[in-house]
């Protein structure tokens, strides 16, 4: 009995530590207030960007090499105080996406902006459908100051 138990002990643990390893490599997920979903992760090297109702068959998906994934840290005004800001910069051919997560006195506000062409469009995520992974998105490369927007 004794050893059932351990076995089972031993199955449970593994399959928590695996599902908390692909956790561990979404950047940032978020869920529109249209009911899309964005999907970012990290994956041998690769970011992988999916935008979509049904994430198995994404409207749009894109990789590109972690080295090319910017981040950036800010602070933004909050009525009259300092709040922090972090974005996650990421490109697929003319168009720029921008993962934004302002933390303000009211909570945080999570959102992602395109730029394409010269237009710009700013879609809301769900405060509680949204999930950023701070660790691993402060680990990217730094925007570069001489970063454009085209």
């Amino acid at each position: 009995m004794l050893a059932a138990i351990l076995v089972y002990a031993a199955l449970l643990l593994g399959s928590t530590s695996a599902a908390a390893s692909d956790n561990s490599d979404i950047l940032f997920y978020c869920q529109t207030t249209n009911g899309k979903q964005v999907h970012i992760q990290q994956h041998d090297g690769n970011v992988r960007y999916r935008f979509g109702k049904n994430l198995a068959h994404p409207e749009l998906e894109f990789t590109q090499p972690k080295t090319q994934v910017y981040q950036r840290n800010f602070t933004v005004d909050d009525n009259g105080y300092r709040a922090h800001a972090r974005q996650m910069w990421l490109h697929n051919g003319n168009a720029h996406y921008v993962t934004t997560v302002l933390y303000l006195s009211k909570g945080r506000v999570y959102s992602l902006s395109v730029y394409h062409d010269g237009k710009y469009a700013e879609i809301s995520c769900r405060r509680r459908h949204a999930f950023e992974n701070i660790t691993r998105i402060d680990a990217l490369p730094e925007l570069p100051d001489d970063f454009e927007v085209k």
